[in-house]
């Protein structure tokens, strides 16, 4: 199944210049760059497997964020 969508010249040109190239068509360059949207259990579950922070990075983080 296809749409038709109409997009100004400007978002025309930005959407021909991130093609890998000429094979790649418009609808796989949106799909590439725009990932389906994960629910909050799929992050939940990405989160639960990132490593924990050491307490000295978790401080040096921690000092960052509240610059």
């Amino acid at each position: 199944m296809t749409k038709t969508i109409s997009i100004s010249d400007e978002a025309y040109e930005r959407l021909s210049e991130r093609k890998k190239d000429n094979s790649e068509s418009f609808s796989q360059v949106i799909i590439r760059l725009m990932p389906k949207l994960k629910t909050i259990e799929e992050l939940r579950k990405e989160w639960e497997k990132l490593e924990k922070l050491s307490p000295e990075d978790e401080k040096k983080f921690r000092e960052v964020v509240n610059e």
